[in-house]
């Protein structure tokens, strides 16, 4: 493990997430995208912090780095207190692409109620919709999420999404 991997650097550079200076900050998520997938867990734990700095300043790097594994847990930060910190979740689920629709699904099985999930829910789909990485399930869920009140059939229609995208991957 060189340095620039280590624990102790890596959690060094998740406190100065917390600065109240912005360059502090900023030069610490370019750190910790530079590090990559070796940040990747530390990121993830770092979306549960009670600063919002630290949540968002997070979910950004997870954005910048990509990596699937981030996916569930960026799906959870969908529901955070913080606007800021939901849109942030959201667009690194973007930028995953298709690695984002099972978590994502599998998520809105089981907490529809979630206004701030549904929201967040229906960006990463039109995002993903326009990208032409939707099939004819998940175009149904986008569809119902549209909807004024969604949480009576989204579940059942999550549900067959969710297995359709597993079906896939077998």
């Amino acid at each position: 493990m060189t340095a620039l991997h280590s624990s102790e650097f890596l959690e060094g550079l998740i406190a100065q997430l917390s600065s109240a200076d912005i360059k502090i900050r900023v030069r610490a998520r370019q750190d910790l995208v530079q590090v990559g997938k070796p940040a990747v867990t530390h990121l993830v734990e770092a979306l549960k912090h009670p600063s919002d700095y630290v949540r968002w300043e997070a979910a950004r790097s997870l954005h910048e780095i990509a990596d699937a594994h981030a996916a569930p847990a960026l799906v959870e930060s969908m529901k955070d207190a913080r606007q800021e910190v939901r849109w942030a979740a959201a667009e690194a689920l973007v930028a995953l692409g298709t690695a984002a629709l099972a978590p994502l699904v599998r998520r809105l099985e089981t907490d529809f109620a979630s206004v701030h999930m549904r929201e967040g829910a229906f960006h990463v789909l039109h995002e993903l919709h326009h990208q032409g990485l939707l099939n004819d399930e998940l175009k149904l869920v986008l569809q119902l999420l549209q909807r004024v009140e969604p949480e009576i059939e989204l579940p059942i229609v999550a549900h067959r999404a969710h297995l359709a995208l597993h079906m896939l991957h077998q």
